[in-house]
């Protein structure tokens, strides 16, 4: 996530309030999870935001972050949402945001507000 200094109680009320629908209806289905054991260590968690899909989030514990875990994650995500009939993926990001390499490699494009 972007950090702009929030506190963990201020990540946590993010994501419960993604998951109420502050971004529209939570996708179970495009989320998926990776877990070592019974250790959840990383999802995505995908919404439908004006009928199309959104990568509201990626949560990754830290011990498991620079490996391929989160790569894996959002194509899984993509995945499924290619087998459900959608085409494409949003995702909102800062620029400064340090996975927008991350982003661009998994084959997301930047546009500007306007263009859309």
């Amino acid at each position: 996530m972007d950090d702009e200094g929030e506190t963990e109680f201020d990540a946590l009320h993010e994501v419960a309030q993604t998951f109420d629908g502050k971004y529209g209806d939570f996708s179970w289905s495009a989320s998926p999870v990776a877990e070592i054991g019974q250790l959840l260590v990383s999802s995505s968690l995908v919404t439908l935001w004006r009928e199309f899909p959104l990568l509201a989030f990626t949560v990754t514990l830290p011990q498991y972050q620079n490996n391929g875990i989160v790569s894996h994650i959002i194509s899984q995500s993509a995945e499924l949402l290619r087998e459900a009939g959608f085409h494409e993926l949003r995702l909102v990001v800062t620029r400064s945001n340090s996975a927008s390499n991350l982003y661009r490699k998994l084959g997301f494009v930047e546009f500007d507000r306007g263009s859309r």
